[in-house]
């Protein structure tokens, strides 16, 4: 996976990003948001995952933040994600083997025993192999 700085003028709803933790314990840990608003002054960000459930409220859901831009700067990255990425689907480690750019839609291979590939969207996917490896490797965009 590559990281690239992200540029908030062209930043959208919707658009998926890394965030890098502001926590003084773990000041590098990533993981994978969702635009939810822009705001004038701030960004409200929600996990990307499967169990995440928009119940149309006004007040910010379980694992949702909002950041200021001046944050945003500083803890959100654009991925692109590449052949070789690590992931865990159905709690089984695979490698994406093909994916196309600003697609989430990505064909994998198990690697364990059992072996064989899926295709499918990367949100019923866990992407925490590939961002740890960032993580311990401390690759973040400038």
């Amino acid at each position: 996976m590559q990281l690239k700085s992200i540029a908030l003028e062209k930043v959208a709803v919707g658009d998926v990003l890394v965030g890098r933790s502001l926590s003084v314990t773990r000041p590098e840990a990533m993981k994978l948001v969702i635009v939810q608003e822009l705001e004038a002054e701030a960004i409200l960000l929600a996990p990307f995952a499967a169990t995440f459930a928009d119940d149309d409220t006004d007040e910010p859901s379980d694992g949702e933040v909002r950041i200021s831009k001046k944050q945003a700067k500083q803890t959100l990255a654009c991925p692109e994600l590449e052949a070789g990425d690590r992931l865990l689907h159905r709690e089984r480690l695979a490698t994406i083997i093909e994916t196309k750019q600003n697609d989430w839609h990505v064909k994998i291979r198990y690697n364990d025993a059992a072996g064989g590939e899926f295709y499918g969207n990367l949100i019923w996917m866990d992407l925490s192999p590939t961002l740890t490896a960032l993580e311990l490797a401390r690759i973040w965009p400038s």
